[in-house]
């Protein structure tokens, strides 16, 4: 077979593993819908869509019109431009303490249990405590105290990401660990991370998949949560500061055409966090067909 028919047969196979049960589900097509807007909007929504920095009084409040598909915020500028040019800072920083904790959960999880015993018990209590620590007023001091920066929220986000994925895939390798396939390698000879990375990794895919969804959301919250609040000014343009302005300094709430403009603001966050959590449930669909709730 030449190389072109095996690179059209992977495609294919591809599509069929993979597009195909994605595209098949609606909660699935709307958030493969939802992650490419998320991107398109970070990466070349900037450069089509220049931010408006002309303060217009007369247009404070303006509700969405076709020149304004989202309204005017609270100084008359544009609010799609200003939505578009702070996704970047609002998807990369979760994005990167969510990769952070993944890596640290899955290392401590794999870990604790494969290895068992005084390890797992260790690596277990760590995390029991980790886990009883309110993760977000802590976020919220720190953030407050050590310098602002994007790598340093990053790593605070990530500090907290990382416990409850690590605590639930110790037990789950523990398991895995007594079935008959692991005993057939090890009995073979290979090593402990071929074993754990070839045969017990890939029955992790689907948790692991839908917890990266759940964990950037959940960043994604408490970044704009401590920016809102006041204590990481990271970006003007950033999501968290421009509910902050809107809420607390121009009393939005207060204000008819104003509670319009703060209502799609939030309505924004919480489409874009179903979508990807929906998109996240499709792929564990697609890991496991046995999840599907369609034909």
């Amino acid at each position: 077979m030449s190389s072109g028919a095996q690179t059209k047969s992977g495609l294919y196979l591809f599509y069929l593993d993979f597009v195909k049960p994605v595209l098949r589900s609606g909660r699935g097509l709307f958030g493969l819908i939802m992650i490419a807007i998320m991107i398109l909007m970070a990466t070349v929504g900037p450069s089509l869509i220049p931010l408006d920095t002309k303060l217009k009084p007369s247009m404070r409040w303006c509700l969405p019109s076709l020149e304004h598909p989202l309204g005017c915020d609270y100084m008359g500028r544009d609010l799609l431009s200003m939505v578009v040019h702070g996704s970047r800072e609002v998807f990369l920083i979760p994005f990167i303490a969510t990769i952070i904790g993944i890596i640290g959960g899955m290392s401590v999880g794999l870990f604790a249990g494969y290895v068992g015993g005084v390890a797992r018990r260790a690596l277990t209590a760590v995390t029991d405590v980790w886990l009883t620590i309110p993760s977000f007023p802590v976020i919220f001091i720190l953030a407050y105290v050590l310098p602002k920066s994007p790598l340093t929220i990053a790593v605070l986000l990530a500090l907290f990401s990382w416990p409850g994925l690590a605590r639930a895939l110790a037990a789950e390798v523990s398991s895995l660990k007594t079935r008959d396939f692991v005993e057939a390698c090890i009995n073979l000879g290979l090593s402990k991370l071929y074993i754990l990375f070839r045969e017990i990794g890939p029955h992790l895919l689907p948790f692991v998949t839908y917890n990266f969804a759940t964990l950037f959301v959940a960043n994604m919250s408490s970044l704009i949560g401590i920016v809102l609040l006041g204590v990481a000014p990271l970006n003007p343009t950033n999501w968290g500061y421009l509910l902050n302005q809107m809420i607390f300094t121009y009393k939005g709430l207060l204000i008819p055409n104003g509670s319009v403009i703060v209502f799609l603001m939030i309505s924004i966050l919480v489409v874009i966090k179903l979508g990807v959590v929906f998109f996240a449930q499709a792929l564990e669909e697609v890991f496991n067909p046995r999840l599907r709730t369609y034909e």
